[in-house]
């Protein structure tokens, strides 16, 4: 449930920013003055989820900020010692790595606010442009378990959401941490899990989405795992990846 939310008015035909209040999620008093408009709510109580471009609506844009250098020079020297194992796809040095975002409830209406006395009423009703999904791994010896990071990629940087399937076609990797769990619906056994927040893949495009886990060990040994999710996407209403095979 948010906690705040911001409305702001375009104008209807220029597109261009004109004023903004901020209202409860169920609703609140504003000032405006008659005229057409474009009117955009957004909840305004994100951490890892940020906006800019907010002077017109095909510049509003919803993203997230890197992963600090140090963090990302760490992961990258880990799996450049698993660089010679068969098959193994290093992440594109030159891609950014990104937090996952939190979610964005996006609510978009054309309005007319009419010269009269007294009350007039604007519904709107928003909903979350970012995807959650359930990711769990086949898991064993989970009592050494450490930490676990996780990086995936092919996924969207950002989303313009001045107007609907705003994706970005730019891609990033999105990195994100996993812990030790019980997945009750596969019969009990343990897994690597967490549950991620994207933007969503590339919008029309056949990258591949790698998936790559580093997992340290309560010895201190790291362990990189990998696998090929991109058909775990696909056809997926649920936003449910389970992967048996390989374990961990």
């Amino acid at each position: 449930q948010p906690e705040l939310m911001r409305v702001v008015f375009y104008d209807y035909y220029t597109h261009e920013f004109v004023s903004d209040d901020y209202v409860l999620p169920t609703g609140g008093y504003i000032n405006a003055q008659p005229g057409k408009y474009k009117m955009m709510v957004y909840n305004f109580d994100t951490q890892a989820t940020l906006i800019r471009g907010d002077w017109d609506v095909p510049s509003l844009e919803a993203y997230t900020s890197e992963i600090p250098n140090s963090t990302r020079t760490n992961l990258l020297t880990k799996l450049n010692a698993f660089a010679t194992k068969p098959n193994f796809v290093a992440p594109d040095p030159d891609e950014p790595i990104v937090y996952e975002p939190d979610h964005l409830l996006v609510g978009r209406e054309d309005v007319e606010i009419v010269h009269r006395t007294g009350t007039q009423t604007i519904y709107a009703e928003a909903s979350t442009i970012v995807e959650s999904y359930y990711l769990g791994v086949r898991l064993k010896n989970r009592t050494h378990l450490a930490s676990a990071q996780a990086l995936l990629s092919g996924q969207a940087k950002s989303n313009k959401f001045g107007f609907e399937g705003g994706r970005s076609n730019e891609s990033v990797i999105l990195y994100f941490d996993m812990t030790a769990g019980v997945n009750d619906k596969e019969g009990g056994v343990d897994v690597l899990e967490t549950t991620f927040n994207t933007f969503g893949k590339l919008p029309g495009e056949e990258s591949r989405l790698w998936l790559t886990i580093v997992v340290t060990n309560t010895s201190g040994q790291t362990v990189s795992w990998q696998k090929d999710i991109t058909d775990e996407f696909k056809d997926n209403p649920d936003r449910y990846i389970y992967i048996e095979e390989p374990e961990i």
